[in-house]
């Protein structure tokens, strides 16, 4: 359904040094990176182009395209962040795909399935901050996470709102309280099992629309959720969209609140 590359960033670093980006990025690419001058913001950017393009070439199979006859374009024509979009010689490719990194991992997912959608998180394996799960988190959020009795469970709840919120496509400011990750994905009823004790574990829960995959690593912890019909990409579409006018309900709420 989908292929995936979780790696630390230290290690893309060294694979870099051998690739000398004007050989696999394309033109508006190179273009791109001239514009970032942090080098942290570029070794970043260029390793998740890297690990993108690897990604999507192998789900080309052998005879897949070079690096630099794939586009990758995460900006809108207003020069916002957008949904990365895929483009192979000049055309536009219906490819899913979904770029994260945190100051020590980098995570690519990508899929050609006409009918699900992705997001995906990297986050560094630190404690989150208890003032952010109390302020951002649902009372079902949070007794799911005192239930685990994990220092983990905080981080993997927010993981999950940033990479329900990329799947969904909502075009509306990022709201975490507005997303209750207990109601949005099946994970209230799945069973823990081996990823509280093992370091190099991998959680997979399937709802009845929704998957999300959760992964720990050396310093870092992942979140997928893919969100699919089968029916038609316009069911998805349509789903999204209601989604979408949820969150930015609650959005236009919390603002309220504020005034």
């Amino acid at each position: 359904m989908w292929r995936e590359r979780l790696m630390p960033l230290a290690e893309m670093k060294k694979l870099l040094r051998y690739q000398p980006p004007d050989r696999w990025l394309s033109a508006a690419e190179l273009q791109r990176l001239s514009e970032l001058s942090s080098a942290d913001r570029r070794l970043q950017w260029l390793g998740g182009r890297w690990l993108a393009k690897q990604v999507l070439t192998s789900l080309m199979g052998e005879r897949g395209p070079a690096f630099s006859d794939l586009h990758i374009e995460s900006r809108d024509g207003l020069d916002r962040p957008a949904r990365p979009r895929v483009w192979l010689r000049g055309r536009m490719q219906p490819w899913h795909l979904t770029i994260s990194h945190s100051a020590n991992g980098l995570y690519v997912v990508a899929s050609c399935e006409p009918h699900c959608s992705l997001g995906a998180d990297v986050m560094d394996a630190v404690p989150l901050d208890p003032a952010l799960a109390g302020f951002w988190f649902s009372d079902q959020e949070r007794a799911w996470c005192r239930r685990i009795g994990q220092t983990w469970a905080e981080s993997i709840i927010w993981s999950l709102k940033e990479s329900w919120y990329k799947a969904a496509g909502a075009r509306v400011p990022f709201a975490p309280r507005c997303l209750d990750i207990m109601q949005l994905t099946p994970i209230a009823r799945a069973r823990v099992t081996d990823f509280a004790t093992q370091e190099n574990a991998v959680w997979t829960i399937r709802g009845l629309d929704c998957w999300i995959v959760c992964r720990r690593a050396p310093g870092m912890l992942s979140t997928l959720v893919c969100l699919q019909r089968g029916v038609s990409r316009s069911a998805v579409e349509d789903r999204h969209d209601s989604i979408a006018a949820a969150v930015c309900e609650g959005w236009k709420n919390e603002e309220r609140g504020r005034v």
